[in-house]
């Protein structure tokens, strides 16, 4: 479950400007309704809990942007520190709170008056900030940084920030209200400074440079040219990716996961890219894991030469939403109506890696480069006779798009293993993000595009290359809303004339609008047991942050098919396990705000 520090920092702008809170103007009556909404939230969040912390947090924000206030507010966790008690470390025109540091964002401070220098530790990482040159050092190394440097009034901001983002947070400033929203997150990012043998921390072999770079994260990076040299990244997670340099003068890397087999990586890209996506792990077990980055010491024959860099890597540790397993279907002797189907497209990049379902799986020797004529601008590339590519879908046709060009060849494609179809995807002229082959109308459910490199070509052609691109699924989807206007139960109605009933019956002017604790709950009776596959919740300001998506046969025992911990509110369009039942509950658990629950429509679709 996603655990937010709820940490908002608003910061002084200009110490010369009058004070700790000498940034709000306005008239003494405006003043006086705003200074009163303001404290009447202060006084919700107090007594909140940590689901509804962001909540509050985001309105208290809105308020001082919206009355043009950006005097200093630090709410930590839900408890609030003011200007005046709030200890801080001043040093002309740079303010650091020091519990923002300290309990925020758990580190140790320590400040040395007599060289200006703030040193923040959180092991592995130790930063190290000389307010007097603005200059900062991770782990002993300079970085170069042009928040540092800045001579806007927020600087104070934008140094938070940086910190709190070298230690792997989350972080959003909010400059109209002079605030600066840091949190935990299921990913982090871990520069490539950040130098040992331990989880989170790059491992390098001998002859690897480091450099200063201007777009880089946090402006510097690592690279190589020597073949066989390496860098590892030991972590804990579920998927792992890597971001560093292309340009013209970059060659192939080798990647590989846990010792597995290696994945070509080809950094060439005809323009320099920094701080730009190379590779993205499968989905793995939530783990121990180690990310190994070969240099082979080889190029394409367009490249000049045969660096390879490191940037950052980004971890994540865990999926946002926590599908359940499916629950077996009870039988029924009433027969499901058939429901009206729809045409829905999606799109897969060929980045997307692995072998679930909408992901390319990349078999055999494979290139991943920069186009900027592509999706994404990226591509992968091979020439290598019986390499394979396939993708897994539902739906009912699919459509691969790629690159046409003179170096290209021959390839074979199979749906389903079925017999081979030979496309030729040679051009005189190159185009990019073409049709190289478009699937014959299938039955929609679960199907396997193949591709497979011929190693031959026309007589006109110079090579026998591949380029693809992206692919298109074309798949039925159910248009029937299943729970409209059929009877409804609810856990309270906080207004009678804002019942269960109103989140069924296709009207978004109404809604169904719940007591003000979290474990509320609203049920609807479809009438008889139907096959279902996709949730629909449309929510008002209040909504569900964390909640369950429960079925039924007998309204007594439920069983969960959905669950989240970081609903977003507005819409929220929910696939699920498909599953026979008559019965579709939602069951609170956190709410986002201090309100009830208020739910606009929801609505239940076939599978």
């Amino acid at each position: 479950m996603k655990r937010f520090i709820c940490l908002l920092i608003s910061i002084l702008l200009v110490l010369a400007s009058g004070g700790v809170y000498g940034n709000y103007d306005g008239n003494s009556k405006e003043k006086g309704n705003y200074s009163n909404n303001l404290n009447y939230l202060r006084s919700q969040l107090k007594g909140s809990d940590k689901v509804q912390c962001k909540g509050f947090i985001n309105q208290i924000t809105c308020l001082k942007e919206k009355n043009k206030d950006k005097s200093t507010s630090i709410f930590i966790n839900g408890a609030e520190y003011t200007g005046i008690n709030a200890p801080v470390i001043k040093f002309k025109d740079i303010v650091i709170p020091q519990k923002a540091i300290t309990e925020g964002l758990g580190a140790e401070l320590k400040y040395d008056e007599n060289t200006n220098i703030a040193t923040i530790t959180k092991a592995p990482i130790t930063i190290e900030l000389n307010l007097q040159k603005k200059v900062m050092k991770v782990n002993g190394v300079e970085i170069k940084s042009n928040d540092l440097k800045s001579s806007r009034g927020n600087q104070s901001l934008e140094i938070v920030k940086l910190i709190s983002e070298i230690l792997g947070l989350n972080t959003e400033i909010r400059e109209g209200s002079g605030s600066i929203i840091v949190e935990n997150a299921d990913s982090i990012s871990i520069n490539d400074n950040v130098i040992g043998t331990g989880n989170n921390q790059f491992e390098y072999s001998a002859n690897w440079s480091y450099d200063k770079l201007a777009g880089a994260y946090l402006e510097d990076n690592h690279f190589s040219v020597s073949e066989n040299e390496f860098s590892q990244v030991r972590f804990t997670g579920m998927k792992i990716k890597l971001f560093a340099t292309k340009g013209p003068g970059y060659g192939i890397a080798a990647i590989s996961i846990d010792g597995k087999p290696e994945v070509s990586v080809d950094y060439y890209c005809s323009k320099v890219k920094n701080n730009t996506l190379i590779y993205a792990s499968p989905t793995l077990d939530n783990g121990d894991h180690l990310l190994k980055i070969r240099v082979t010491g080889q190029k394409s024959r367009i490249a000049s030469n045969y660096n390879v860099s490191v940037d950052r890597v980004e971890i994540i540790s865990k999926s946002p939403n926590i599908p359940l397993p499916s629950p077996t279907a009870i039988p029924t002797a009433t027969p499901s109506p058939t429901p009206v189907q729809a045409l829905s497209k999606v799109w897969v990049n060929d980045n997307a890696v692995g072998n679930a379902n909408k992901q390319f799986e990349y078999i055999g020797q494979w290139y991943s480069s920069s186009y900027d004529g592509s999706n994404f601008s990226d591509y992968h590339w091979t020439n290598s006779t019986d390499a394979t590519t396939q993708i897994r879908f539902v739906g009912s046709q699919i459509k691969l798009f790629g690159t046409k060009d003179t170096v290209n060849g021959i390839f074979a494609v199979s749906i389903d293993g079925g017999a081979e179809t030979n496309v030729d995807s040679y051009s005189n002229k190159k185009f990019e993000s073409s049709v190289l082959y478009a699937s014959p109308t299938l039955i929609n459910g679960q199907h396997l595009l193949k591709v497979r490199v011929t190693g031959t070509k026309n007589e006109n052609s110079s090579n026998t290359c591949i380029m693809l691109d992206k692919a298109q699924i074309t798949y039925e989807s159910s248009i029937i809303n299943l729970a409209l206007d059929k009877p409804a139960v609810a856990s309270s109605s906080n207004d009678p004339a804002r019942g269960p009933e109103k989140a069924f019956d296709g009207n978004a002017g109404t809604n169904w609008y719940s007591k003000y604790t979290n474990d509320e709950w609203i049920y609807v009776d479809l009438g008889t047991s139907q096959d279902i596959g996709r949730v629909k919740l449309k929510w008002e300001a209040a909504y569900g942050k964390m909640y369950r998506i429960q079925v039924s046969n007998d309204s007594v025992v439920w069983t969960d098919v959905y669950s989240t911990a970081t609903g977003r509110g507005c819409t929220e369009d929910i696939l699920i396990p498909t599953v026979s039942a008559r019965y579709v509950k939602l069951s609170g658990i956190g709410r986002a705000t201090q309100w009830g629950y208020s739910l606009r429509e929801f609505e239940v679709y076939g599978s």
